[in-house]
């Protein structure tokens, strides 16, 4: 998947936005996010392994890219964020390798500022591939926590979903 056309058409991030990257890996999305929301921006990445954030500061350092904040922290705990601070959260293949998932929508809930919204781009959960979450439970989640689904488009092997707060 192209990270321009989920950042610029999908989640319509722009100069100036803050974006919490929930499960950023090695910075698919952090990187090309960084230079989208350019210096007025924020982008928080946010991952719980330890070799993935160290291969992104690597990348980050050598790109000279002063707007990103890069948390060591499960998604269930976001301690380092304020609350409603964020304008745009996205969550890229990860929420499936979340243990918490209910508690890490609850956190990126949390985060995100009155009218600001999350992207979820996931694999569908698959008896044959077993990797991936169903839409309409985790959707049911979001929207029982104070989410409401803006749009939602379902393939054979993926789903995405935009919900705002």
């Amino acid at each position: 998947q192209n990270p321009h056309k989920i950042l610029l058409e999908d989640l319509k991030l722009s100069k100036g936005d803050s974006l919490l990257d929930l499960g950023c890996g090695t910075g698919f999305l952090t990187i090309p996010a960084s230079k989208i929301v350019d210096r007025k921006g924020v982008v928080y990445a946010v991952d719980n392994n330890s070799k993935y954030l160290d291969k992104l500061r690597r990348r980050v350092t050598e790109l000279g890219l002063e707007n990103v904040r890069i948390i060591n922290s499960d998604a269930a705990s976001l301690n380092g964020i304020k609350d409603c601070s964020v304008s745009k959260a996205v969550m890229m293949l990860s929420l499936h390798h979340f243990s918490y998932r209910e508690r890490a929508l609850q956190e990126a809930y949390s985060k995100i500022a009155e009218n600001g919204v999350l992207l979820i781009n996931e694999p569908i959960k698959q008896r044959t591939l077993g990797h991936g979450t169903d839409y309409r439970e985790m959707l049911s989640i979001a929207e029982s926590i104070g989410f409401k689904l803006e749009t939602l488009v379902v393939k054979s092997f993926t789903w995405k979903a935009l919900l705002r707060k």
